[in-house]
This record gives C-alpha cells, sequence and structure tokens, in this order.
C-alpha cells in the first residue's frame, strides 16, 4: 500500500505541474489537495477490504476535498454544480434502491455513501462509467473467488474496494484511456 501510495503521489506531482505551467500557490494547493483525496481513498480501501465498513471520517474528508478541487482548479470546471451535485444524489439513490432491496445484503450504507461522493467528484457522465468499471470488476473477481472455493454463494465480499480503484482510474482519467482503446479494437 505504501508503494501505491508514493506512486500515486508521483503521479500526482507530474500530472498537476505539467499542464498548469510554474510552481504557483494555486498549483501547490491543487497538489496537496489531491495528495489528500487519494490518502483517504486508499484508507478507504484497505479498511473496507479488512472490516467490511467504510469510515464516514474519510468519506467527510474526501468529500470536502473534492468540494474545494472544484473550486480552486480549473481543470475541474468541466461541468457545472448542478451535474455534481445531481450525480452524486441519483449515484446514492441507485445505491441506496439496491440496499434496500437486497436488505442490506447486497449494498452496505457505505456503498451508498461512497456512491454519492463519486458523483460529486466526478460529475456525469465519468461515474456512470466508473460504476460500469466497479460492477465489472466486483463481478470478476467474484466469480473468481467462486470458481477457486474461496468464497461461497452468499457470503459478502467488500465493494469498497472496487468503488475506489474504478474512482482512482476514472479520476485520473485512466478510464477515458481504456474506453478509447476497447473502442478502437471493438
Amino acid at each position: 500500500m505504501e508503494l501505491v501510495t508514493a506512486l500515486l503521489f508521483g503521479y500526482i506531482a507530474y500530472a498537476t505541474v505539467n499542464p498548469l505551467p510554474g510552481l504557483t500557490e494555486r498549483v501547490l494547493l491543487i497538489a496537496v489537495l489531491e495528495c489528500i483525496l487519494v490518502a483517504s481513498l486508499l484508507v478507504i480501501f484497505v479498511v473496507d477490504f479488512q472490516h467490511q465498513i467504510i469510515p464516514d471520517s474519510m468519506l467527510v474528508t474526501a468529500g470536502i476535498v473534492a468540494l474545494i478541487l472544484h473550486i480552486v482548479s480549473p481543470l475541474a470546471d468541466t461541468y457545472s454544480w448542478t451535474n455534481y451535485v445531481a450525480s452524486g444524489l441519483l449515484a446514492s439513490a441507485f445505491f441506496l434502491i439496491l440496499h434496500i432491496g437486497t436488505k442490506g445484503r447486497g449494498m452496505g450504507l457505505g456503498d451508498v455513501k461512497f456512491a454519492g461522493f463519486m458523483g460529486i467528484l466526478l460529475g456525469y457522465p465519468d461515474t456512470l462509467g466508473t460504476l460500469y468499471v466497479a460492477f465489472l470488476t466486483g463481478a470478476v473477481v467474484s466469480s473468481m473467488l467462486l470458481i477457486r472455493h474461496r468464497k461461497k454463494l452468499g457470503q459478502t465480499i467488500a465493494f469498497g474496494p472496487f468503488l475506489v480503484g474504478a474512482t482512482l482510474l476514472s479520476y485520473f482519467g485512466f478510464l477515458d484511456f481504456v474506453w478509447r482503446y476497447l473502442l478502437a479494437i471493438g
């Protein structure tokens, strides 16, 4: 996890300074905020993987950082505030319906809250693609665990790590690269 954190922090330093020439206070603030965001998401990843709990403190931290990033980052002005808020509300509502429909066995309330954060961070249409990747990778890993008899049908597996992984891929633009590659070979 330390190596992943170091690599992501290094990428943030490179990616933040590269499109915004000069090390100004604003560029430094964006880099620091993105590091806090990544650190919060990595804590969520580990805690949910180990304990199947998404800590509210990390979600609140990540949510506040996301809002500040929308204010200070010239690169985050892609969509309107309405888009971000609506994406967060709709993603949360979708997960809440899953939570209620499965009586809490298929989706936890932490996942509901994380979906709201994801929508606020990414906006539409990125939230849809990110959810698709999270569900797809979760299904593939769950199937592999069932096939290898590491899990039995009906046992739960933490979904937060898949949400975190897909969110990081989307936030840093890697999902766009994957979509372009898939469409080019398809």
